[in-house]
């Protein structure tokens, strides 16, 4: 039985999405929603400088790489570095990982489809976090614009109906 004051507008357009066709793996995205633009132009700087932190991490441990540690190395000044390091690539990594849940306004999205792995682990020559934002803006400017086109074409046709 439908309430007495609800108000059905119809005008919800969220859908689910399945990840890699598996069902347990769900998003939900209201790919008509022109929002998208501002959340996604307002989250590139923050995104680049993640992205930057995100490098000099990776060159840090690069950097490190090829060199032998023996047990007389491993001393509180070691660990400290290997604790301040696993902090940061955290906090990056939970950083980022926001910034695309928030651009496409939707909770979880990249524990969904990346689940513990990192979003900045490459795929395809780029970030993960970056083929997520690819793939997923194709679908808004897909849904965007046949959209546009069926008001165009109701406007064309309330104009020449006379």
């Amino acid at each position: 039985m439908a309430e007495k004051n609800n108000i059905n507008l119809n005008i919800t357009t969220r859908k689910k999405f399945t990840i890699d066709n598996d069902k347990s793996r769900v998003i939900t995205l209201d790919t008509h929603d022109l929002a998208l633009v501002n959340r996604l132009s307002e989250s590139v700087k923050r995104m680049d400088a993640l992205k930057d932190d995100w490098e000099r991490l990776e060159k840090l441990a690069n950097a490190s790489e090829g060199v032998e540690i023996t047990e007389e190395d491993v001393d509180d000044n070691l660990l400290k570095e290997v604790a301040d390091f696993s902090d940061q690539f955290a906090v990056i990594e939970a950083k980022m990982r926001d910034i695309v849940d928030y651009i496409f306004d939707c909770p979880s999205l990249c524990q969904t489809v990346v689940g513990n792995a990192s979003v900045f682990s490459p795929v395809n020559g780029a970030y993960k976090f970056e083929q997520i934002i690819d793939v997923l803006t194709g679908l808004y400017e897909d849904s965007i614009e046949k959209e546009a086109k069926k008001i165009n074409k109701r406007k064309v046709e309330a104009k020449t109906s006379k």
